[in-house]
């Protein structure tokens, strides 16, 4: 898809390159991804590169003539499309070389380019503006995660490295409930200790200034913190800003426009 949008965008801008692109990469991108990855050969995967190398190098180079035909907004998606379809094409030739790391090539690279895509939206704002974003907090935590005895990075950690502290905080949201019905949460765990607590919903702020001394220090120490139905160990202070813990969840109707409507 991100190859395709290039493409597209080159069709207005440098016809030539762009029928080429559509003609010895944008088939391959098409044919190889991770489902498909076992049955494709070393060379079609560093052909499927070159390629991709080239695109994202030719976007970079002509920037300023490609721009004059076009606008600054529709070169900056243009390259952020094709450098998408690199990093995904970094990816497949990661999972491919060394398959017994192939999980923690596609985590940490995925999560790399989250960061990197959310620093780009928010470089994009005005001055004063500010992004609220949300997703799992696996993603959101600012520090490594554990997985089959693997070090996990984070999108979390990319983002506490490239952004100053004080533009950034990262907020847990947790709950008792899981994924499981009737799973309730290990009594150990980060969840199971705020259920006990009492209050149905409340803000833990876990950074020195806006917690107790006590809090602060039990926060400190590594505690499981459930992602899913899995457990991994998880220092609150080190992972995130504050936690919003609430016992209930309400599942709201989902309105769609018509135009995104369909059958399942």
């Amino acid at each position: 898809t991100a190859v395709a949008a290039t493409c597209d965008y080159l069709d207005e801008v440098d016809a030539e390159f762009g029928a080429e692109m559509r003609r010895n990469v944008l088939p391959l991108a098409r044919e190889i991804t991770t489902s498909t990855l076992d049955q494709a050969s070393t060379e079609a995967l560093h052909t499927l590169m070159h390629g991709l190398t080239r695109l994202v190098g030719r976007l970079e180079s002509e920037q300023f003539s490609y721009t004059d035909l076009s606008s600054r907004e529709s070169f900056d998606w243009a390259l952020g499309f094709a450098v998408m379809a690199q990093q995904i094409g970094t990816v497949l030739v990661e999972m491919h070389a060394c398959p017994d790391q192939a999980w923690r090539a596609w985590n940490n690279i995925r999560d790399f380019n989250m960061a990197r895509q959310l620093r780009w939206i928010a470089q994009r704002q005005p001055l004063e503006g500010r992004v609220l974003f949300g997703l799992h907090n696996y993603h959101l935590q600012a520090c490594c995660s554990y997985e089959g005895g693997m070090q996990l990075s984070t999108m979390g950690q990319y983002l506490k490295d490239a952004v100053p502290a004080s533009d950034l905080v990262l907020i847990a949201g947790q709950n008792n409930v899981s994924l499981k019905p009737g799973d309730a949460a290990n009594t150990e765990s980060n969840q199971g200790t705020f259920a006990s607590m009492g209050p149905p919903s409340f803000m833990l702020d876990s950074r020195p200034v806006g917690a107790s001394p006590e809090a602060h220090a039990w926060a400190s120490q590594p505690r499981l913190e459930r992602f899913n139905t899995n457990y991994n160990p998880v220092a609150l202070t080190e992972a995130y800003a504050a936690v919003h813990y609430t016992e209930s969840l309400t599942l709201d109707e989902l309105r769609l426009p018509a135009s995104l409507r369909k059958e399942t």
